[in-house]
């Protein structure tokens, strides 16, 4: 299934070691001949998601109870996304620059933000694909009065780290790893928040560049709002499964 928790035709089916592939049909089933009792590993892949893996024990012909893979959709190209309702949205980029502060310290920002993705999700589903999964940071972002360092220009207003907030990064595919959730560890207040690996504190060597989002409201969160009803854990496990799927049966 998709993680609509919608069922997903056209996914090739293989059993690592095994030369034996399947094709899930229109109703995202497969048959899968294992002839002997054995521990076999299954390998979903469908271009344009996840791969899955899905490990069994078989006790020989006949029907074995597997739970249902679930596959994320990839987004189309590299970046820090939000996704909500099914939808993911990329968040705006820009580099930062070294400003001096009124109390003459060395402070990263950016005198102008872009236009900003903005959520009403307290606690909102943020994705990375293809980027760094070590060293990523959090921060929401304050307006400060700084000068830019080559002193053409006096005083103005610049968005630097106001807060780092702790994060943990959680794989959604295994073991490929190309798309990973940031888990966070609390509510979001409203502000302008910066996904980074460094950039705000002047380390620009694995990305130069911050992931901007806003967050403007809490009143209205919903788990629907959020992307994370049944067809969205919230929590991916290693092999692509639902936990709290129901079993389904595959000969």
């Amino acid at each position: 299934m998709d993680f609509r928790g919608e069922a997903l035709p056209g996914v090739a089916v293989s059993l690592d070691g095994q030369d034996a592939s399947m094709i899930t049909d229109g109703v995202g089933q497969y048959k899968a001949p294992v002839s002997s009792p054995a521990d076999v590993e299954l390998r979903f892949v469908k271009t344009g998601y996840t791969a899955g893996r899905l490990a069994l024990q078989t006790k020989g012909p006949g029907a074995v109870n597997a739970r249902p893979v679930m596959l994320w959709r990839l987004p189309q190209a590299a970046g820090v996304y939000l996704l909500e309702d099914y939808r993911y949205r990329r968040t705006s980029h820009a580099t930062p620059r070294p400003f001096s502060s009124e109390a003459k310290s060395l402070v990263y920002g950016v005198a102008k933000l872009p236009e900003l993705e903005a959520t009403t999700i307290s606690e909102p589903l943020i994705v990375v694909h293809k980027l760094p999964s070590y060293d990523v940071r959090l921060c929401r972002l304050g307006a400060a009065e700084a000068a830019p360092l080559d002193a053409t220009t006096s005083m103005q207003e610049v968005w630097a780290a106001d807060e780092t907030l702790p994060v943990q990064m959680v794989p959604v595919d295994e073991p490929e790893r190309v798309l990973w959730r940031v888990g966070l560890f609390g509510p979001l207040a409203p502000g302008v928040y910066a996904v980074h690996w460094g950039a705000l504190d002047g380390h620009a060597d694995t990305d130069p560049r911050i992931f901007l989002f806003r967050v403007t409201s809490t009143e209205t969160d919903t788990p629907e709002q959020a992307g994370q009803d049944e067809g969205v854990p919230s929590e991916a496990n290693g092999d692509g499964a639902a936990d709290d799927a129901a079993p389904a049966e595959a000969p």
